[in-house]
């Protein structure tokens, strides 16, 4: 609810909740799918790990939670 409202393209995601973040597509140089389990997921149903890393060095990793495939999403931001 706290979200409904917000622009998600500008800075006032952020303002919202200090631990928001965004990550311009243009800032990233890479998306690694890595299909093995995040240890300690238990029975949380997720289909592995996506590891972004930007042109500055810094890296994410996402656990991708769901029916989703992390595959596709990975294949999704590096084809920008």
């Amino acid at each position: 609810k706290k979200a409904a409202n917000l622009n998600l393209i500008d800075e006032s995601i952020i303002e919202a909740n200090k631990t928001n973040f965004l990550i311009k597509l243009s800032d990233i140089k890479s998306a690694i799918y890595n299909p093995s389990k995040k240890f300690g997921m238990g029975y949380y149903p997720h289909d592995g790990r996506v590891i972004m890393e930007t042109f500055d060095n810094k890296k994410r990793e996402f656990i991708i939670l769901g029916n989703q495939s992390g595959e596709s999403i990975a294949n999704l931001i590096t084809t920008k």
